[in-house]
């Protein structure tokens, strides 16, 4: 089995998504991908590859994991 290894443009498209929360056209631009309807396409292609679905998981299980403490330390602040 061949590992296959995520681009910058993908990575740069799925942080993008992840962070910002918006949409794959807005990302995919971001990201360096063709403008309009054709780079909309090619990102949502590369976003159902086991590859960068990969990827997607452990980013936002790691945003979630950081806003979880960030969070958390708000209340702790806030109840003092």
């Amino acid at each position: 089995m061949t590992l296959v290894k995520i681009t910058e443009k993908q990575k740069k498209l799925v942080d993008t998504l992840v962070a910002k929360g918006c949409s794959i056209k807005q990302a995919s631009e971001e990201a360096g991908y063709a403008k309009g309807e054709s780079g909309r396409v090619t990102a949502s292609k590369a976003l159902k590859t086991p590859h960068v679905q990969q990827y997607m998981m452990q980013t936002i299980s790691d945003s979630m994991s950081l806003n979880a403490t960030k969070a958390l330390n708000k209340i702790v602040a806030l109840s003092s």
